[in-house]
């Protein structure tokens, strides 16, 4: 009767999308028609919003030609909206059943509307969807059944024994989320994906239904991969799988209420448990393969098992030697005469700014630079990381000059290199070696007891609290001989860097 891929294309692709997905999810409430004469026909509807707001929505079409002639809706978009396109689908799909129903409250044969000739065509396109309600009634009569059949046959199917299957876990990551993260996105995830090696398949499997598929091997249940119906546990894989995959069921995010193909395949990592994950497979794979000798230096570096880097032939390595820092000193002629720290990482005989990688702040810290995952140092741990931005950021001003290198920097070079220590011979220091002492200042005021703490150096008083302090208090550190070391709650260096 109508033409409604021809009705359709008053809509915008997006439009039809959004009004599909109403339809979908039984949003028309009610729908009728509500004028029937020989030239068009008008529906009228009652349409919930995805927030649940009732819209009334009326559609006229010219019987012949399948075009509208009239819309309306009380959205705010008012015309050629969602949820007129939401009522074509319905249309579509309820037109014959609508007809009936119309046909019983009105009496067509004595509607002085139609000649005698249309009234017979009408009666009969109505006698013809009735014929057409009655096969689809019977249709989905049938697919209920069958479907309840199903269900239920597999429901009550006694439990098989399932051998455990065996298989090779592959985690490849995705090189995009790693340059989010490298970038500096504190909100920014590691995505990643998994495959399976089968003994039964030449090819790697690309689990599709993630969230699925780690819920079988969480409970031990029986589920379709690859067409075969197979039985995982954690000890279906090796030491270094299981553990991944613990990893990866204990703390992966998927998106659960996604429909989307893609999204069912991926899951995330907070960076934190991404290095972790690293650290695990680097520990596992240092542990199988034994120390590397001199002649094997020069080779390749060796991969990481298990993990990849956007597809299964590019393999994340692993560099055997730890990575170190080295900070770089600059001094700052007077009369603004300070010193800069400029942290490297040193890989081989090479320098790398902290931006060229991505650092792992986590237990066991690390960092990935290109395609291959550095180790650092046992002494160094998440707090140095943590703190690199920090120190790199950080001035030395003049009268901290003695602080620094009497009291910091030995600490300072227990953790990392020191390069352009000339810069320390332009001025001389001297460790403090006079009286020290202390005054607590005790106040009451309001109701409130108050206390504040000095340093006194040979007699020179300088407050603890940083908020208390003045330039004139700071700059009797530099003196006719050299520039004091002292100490008045500034750690420098051994604070920030948490040595």
């Amino acid at each position: 009767m109508l033409n409604f891929r021809k009705m359709k294309q008053d809509f915008s692709s997006a439009i039809l999308k959004e009004g599909r997905q109403l339809f979908d999810k039984n949003k028309i409430v009610s729908a009728k028609i509500i004028r029937l004469d020989n030239e068009v026909i008008r529906f009228s509807s009652r349409i919930l919003s995805n927030y649940d707001t009732t819209y009334e929505s009326e559609i006229e079409v010219d019987r012949f030609e399948s075009q509208m002639v009239h819309t309306n809706c009380d959205c705010p978009s008012r015309f050629d909206c969602q949820h007129l396109a939401a009522l074509i689908y319905f249309l579509e799909e309820k037109i014959d059943s609508l007809l009936i129903e119309y046909s019983k409250e009105s009496d067509i044969s004595k509607d002085d509307q139609f000649n005698s000739q249309e009234k017979l065509e009408l009666i009969e396109a109505i006698k013809e969807a009735e014929t057409k309600e009655v096969v689809k009634q019977d249709a989905r009569y049938q697919k209920q059944v069958l479907q309840e059949y199903v269900a239920s046959s597999e429901f009550f199917l006694p439990q098989e024994e399932s051998s455990l299957a065996s298989a090779e876990l592959a985690v490849i990551f995705n090189p995009q989320s790693f340059q989010q993260v490298q970038q500096g996105d504190r909100k920014g995830k590691i995505e990643f994906q998994l495959a399976l090696r089968l003994p039964f398949r030449s090819k790697p499997l690309q689990i599709s239904q993630l969230k699925g598929f780690l819920e079988a091997l969480r409970y031990e249940e029986p589920l379709f991969v690859g067409g075969r119906r197979l039985f995982f546990s954690l000890k279906s894989f090796d030491e270094l799988g299981s553990s991944l995959l613990q990893l990866i069921i204990d703390h992966g995010r998927i998106q659960e209420t996604s429909q989307n193909d893609k999204a069912q395949r991926i899951a995330q990592f907070d960076p934190e448990i991404f290095g972790l994950l690293l650290a695990k497979t680097h520990e596992i794979a240092m542990r199988n393969t034994g120390p590397r000798g001199f002649k094997d230096l020069d080779d390749e570096l060796p991969v990481l098992p298990c993990l990849y880097l956007g597809t299964l032939e590019t393999p994340l390595r692993y560099a055997p030697h730890p990575v170190i820092f080295r900070f770089y000193l600059e001094y700052i002629e007077p009369p603004a005469a300070k010193i800069l720290f400029k942290p490297k990482l040193v890989i081989g005989e090479s320098d790398l700014n902290i931006e060229e990688a991505i650092l792992f702040e986590c237990a066991q810290p690390g960092m990935v630079y290109q395609d291959t995952y550095y180790r650092f140092p046992p002494h160094i741990k998440r707090t140095h990381l943590v703190n690199l931005v920090a120190i790199r950021e950080m001035t030395v001003p003049e009268p901290l000059f003695g602080t620094f290198v009497e009291n910091a920097l030995p600490e300072l070079k227990r953790f990392a290199e020191i390069a352009n220590r000339d810069t320390i011979e332009r001025f001389v220091t001297l460790p403090f070696a006079g009286k020290l002492g202390s005054r607590c200042h005790l106040s009451y005021l309001d109701g409130e007891l108050e206390a504040a703490l000095f340093f006194s150096y040979d007699g020179q008083e300088v407050p603890a609290a940083a908020s208390k302090l003045t330039y004139d208090h700071i700059k009797t550190f530099a003196t006719d001989q050299g520039i004091l070391a002292r100490s008045f709650g500034l750690n420098l260096c051994s604070s920030s860097f948490q040595l």
